[in-house]
């Protein structure tokens, strides 16, 4: 999904790139976080496509907790009647993942057709703990089944305003639309999930649209909590647990087509281990530790105030992002 390669739009744009929020946790209590995203836009006529454009992107991986994000601006010139805005952002830390995307695209008046364009926001976390244990009763079996309680909670906005005059939908001939889409599962001892996927639609004017909504988001109205499918895992043996959340916000449109047109979805405040029980399903007499997910005898606990830095950055940006839209 992500791709390294990078190409300036013309006109020239401005491109911010957000610090990592890292070492945030003792090199003792350790989740290698991996967050990735992407700002992109890509174009075609008369079926011809052009190669994608990417305008901001990052990828990287460390020990502890972080956040990072990526954020565009390109604004409307004499040249250029299209202003553009977008940012990702991804990160992750003891116990839980957060991803969030944004687009934003302004043109004042309606024009030409010209070509198609599609501009795409997509950010992924990757929490992955390699330290948990499973502890019973002496003389027990050496796997046991278990499964993860967890938590999901996000909200998504599809905006459009000022779209043209004088013919129902584009008035340059050519659909417009946005989009968002979610999706989040856990792997317990390298034994994959199902995924849970959000995905929302509104093209041409119409009413917003539940593509699609499985697993946890199923019935989806902005906190979710499940459990995740049987898995075995050994006893008094470490193992993994992986968490992956991935945002992506899409808008497109002909070159022509005036007005606004945005598509944001923000699971910041996250996907997480579930902090209100048990953070696992364990047969009876039996427990669960992961010191860097931060689970203590079978609780899960909410990340120390240090830890909430990274999720106030990205309160910051969103309400920065939020003021720009207006």
């Amino acid at each position: 999904m992500i791709r390294s390669s990078a190409r300036a739009l013309n006109p020239p744009f401005i491109a911010l790139a957000v610090a990592a929020c890292v070492t945030l946790f003792p090199a003792t209590i350790r989740a290698d976080i991996t967050v990735s995203g992407q700002i992109a836009v890509s174009r075609s006529f008369n079926g011809v496509f052009d190669p994608l454009d990417v305008l901001a992107a990052y990828q990287q991986t460390v020990a502890g907790s972080q956040q990072v994000g990526a954020s565009i601006f390109q604004p409307a010139n004499t040249f250029n009647p299209i202003s553009i805005q977008g940012e990702v952002i991804s990160g992750g830390g003891p116990g839980f993942v957060s991803s969030s995307s944004f687009l934003q695209r302004i043109r004042s008046q309606s024009g030409a057709r010209g070509r198609n364009v599609r501009l795409l926001a997509d950010a992924v976390a990757v929490s992955r703990w390699t330290d948990f244990v499973v502890s019973g009763p002496s003389g027990g079996p050496a796997m046991v089944p278990i499964s993860a309680n967890v938590l999901v909670e996000g909200t998504a906005s599809l905006t459009e305003s000022n779209i043209g005059n004088g013919t129902p939908g584009d008035p340059s001939g050519y659909g417009w639309g946005r989009g968002t889409t979610a999706t989040f599962n856990v792997r317990i001892n390298g034994q994959f999930s199902d995924t849970s996927l959000w995905s929302l639609s509104s093209s041409d004017g119409g009413p917003l649209t539940i593509i699609r909504s499985t697993g946890l988001f199923t019935n989806f109205l902005g906190s979710a909590r499940g459990t995740t499918p049987t898995v075995m895992v050994p006893v008094n043996t470490p193992f993994s647990v992986e968490m992956t959340l991935s945002t992506s916000a899409v808008v497109y449109s002909s070159e022509g087509t005036g007005g606004l047109i945005a598509a944001f979805i923000d699971f910041g405040h996250t996907g997480s281990f579930d902090a209100t029980g048990s953070a696992f399903v364990l047969p009876a007499g039996y427990t669960i530790n992961s010191a860097s997910a931060g689970v203590i005898a079978n609780a899960y606990v909410v990340p120390t105030p240090g830890a909430a830095a990274v999720l106030a950055l990205g309160g910051v940006l969103a309400t920065r992002r939020r003021r720009g839209a207006r």
